[in-house]
């Protein structure tokens, strides 16, 4: 156990800093090492219980259906607007297990403001609950989003998939598990949008950056 937390000095995007040499490479592979807990509580939300396993496969069968279905491909982005629901946290894994660069959109944000993030991050696929997608109706045809997954809601825009849909569409038969993506820690993980002297800036983070290595 102690070699995983052996420090040494690595280069990074012309940054030279201290780092764990043995940590894994991706969050990926940060999340295939959890499977171990099984049937321990992951997320509670209200009513909804989650054990690990159940994140688990959530997280492998959305996997499956943004690369498969979707054709998400290393590098493509891909924007969350929802509060903190549980599926906020299964998109995350689930789109940085493929190499895709997750774009957490805030929340409070109105719908130009949500309008512009989708369009200034070029973020292809939308995962957002039913608040989000009303302030965004009178928006979605004005930017590069060409695939939206509706999360607790049947109320859904042209062409959107329930998320029940599209865990269903990402089953995989008795086994859950990742899509087979090559994936380093120099590769792209996150785009940050914060603000900075009063001027909004995006910071895009690498794997290594989110806690892999």
């Amino acid at each position: 156990m102690s070699e995983m937390f052996e420090v040494g000095r690595a280069t990074s995007r012309g940054t030279t800093t201290t780092v764990f040499t043995n940590a894994p490479p991706s969050l990926g592979v940060v999340w295939e090492l959890s499977a171990a807990h099984g049937d321990a509580p992951y997320v509670v939300f209200e009513e909804d219980r989650w054990t690990d396993a159940d994140a688990h496969r959530a997280v492998g069968r959305l996997a499956r259906y943004l690369a498969g279905d979707l054709g998400v491909a290393k590098g493509d982005r891909v924007a969350i607007a929802m509060r903190n629901y549980p599926e906020w946290a299964v998109t995350l894994w689930a789109a940085t297990s493929v190499g895709a660069v997750v774009v957490p959109l805030n929340a409070w944000w109105t719908g130009p403001e949500l309008a512009y993030g989708l369009g200034h991050s070029r973020a292809t696929v939308l995962v957002a609950d039913r608040e989000r997608l009303e302030r965004l109706a009178p928006h979605l045809g004005d930017n590069p989003v060409s695939a939206v997954v509706a999360v607790r809601t049947d109320d859904l825009p042209a062409g959107a998939v329930r998320w029940d849909d599209a865990l269903a569409s990402g089953a995989g038969g008795a086994r859950d598990g990742l899509p087979a993506v090559e994936i380093g820690p120099e590769d792209d993980c996150t785009i940050m949008r914060k603000v900075l002297k009063r001027q909004l800036r995006d910071e895009l983070a690498a794997q290594a950056a989110t806690g892999a290595r």
